[in-house]
């Protein structure tokens, strides 16, 4: 016996669309907003991507802006020698920025892309005012190893103890007190060729490799006062070998062959 078996048949119904009128003056502005919506998803997925830019445009010539002495194009290209910043278009300017602000004697600087290979960096570099014992005192108060760093410009040239030595700022406060001395000094033509700081305090003025001042540790300015007086009497300066600034009522002087005793008042 034969099972017969219904079978329906569906005729396709056409397929109704929701339509959704728009003015017409509001059009264009809706596909401008979508199209950069495309593009920051795009640019936003991209950046998310590690590395999808690296090695892309490398960078072939690196330029350096500014009066620079101690920088050189080697540290530069150190840096950039990491995957990250492999090429023009992986570079994050910032992040690169970070790393060269890091390097001795940067104390600004701005990167900018110079398409298709070339990075410039404005640099503003440090300034060494004087040499503390093994390192360079900045402008700013920060004291850089000198390694093999050895600056053009004429600096004051400072052995101080350890003691005075924990703090940048501090040691320009005395910074300001030593150009006062040999600001009184230049105006007799002497220059400070080394200044030697002890423990305690007491100074001791190196004037050119001829003679030393002796201030001791306390009113330094005020005994230079009193030098500067006294040495604009004295007639055989070229025999001069010290002054000794450190008594309260008096001087002792030291010629290259005599001696003398502290004078009173």
């Amino acid at each position: 016996m034969v099972k017969k078996m219904a079978i329906k048949t569906y005729q396709n119904k056409p397929k109704k669309w929701l339509r959704v009128s728009m003015p017409r003056f509001f059009m264009p502005m809706f596909k401008i907003t979508l199209l950069l919506g495309l593009l920051a998803g795009s640019a936003l997925l991209v950046n998310n991507i590690s590395g999808v830019w690296s090695g892309i445009l490398p960078v072939n010539k690196i330029a350096i802006v500014g009066e620079v002495e101690h920088l050189e194009q080697a540290q530069l290209a150190k840096i950039l020698s990491t995957k990250e910043f492999s090429g023009m278009l992986s570079i994050d300017l910032q992040k690169l920025r970070n790393k060269v602000i890091q390097l001795p004697w940067v104390k600004e600087v701005q990167i900018r892309k110079i398409w298709p290979d070339t990075l410039s960096f404005s640099v503003e570099e440090f300034q060494a005012i004087a040499q503390v014992n093994q390192s360079y005192l900045t402008d700013e108060g920060v004291l850089i190893e000198r390694g093999s760093y050895i600056t053009s410009q004429p600096v004051l040239q400072l052995d101080i103890d350890s003691a005075h030595m924990e703090k940048g700022p501090e040691l320009l406060i005395l910074l300001e007190k030593l150009q006062q001395v040999q600001a009184r000094l230049a105006k007799h033509q002497l220059q400070v060729d080394k200044v030697k700081i002890s423990e305690n305090n007491s100074w001791l003025i190196q004037i050119e490799n001829k003679f030393l001042i002796k201030t001791g540790r306390k009113k330094q300015l005020e005994r230079i006062e009193k030098f500067v007086r006294i040495y604009a009497v004295i007639k055989d300066k070229k025999l001069l070998e010290s002054i000794d600034l450190r008594y309260s009522n008096g001087l002792a002087v030291k010629f290259s062959s005599t001696l003398s005793e502290p004078k009173n008042g």
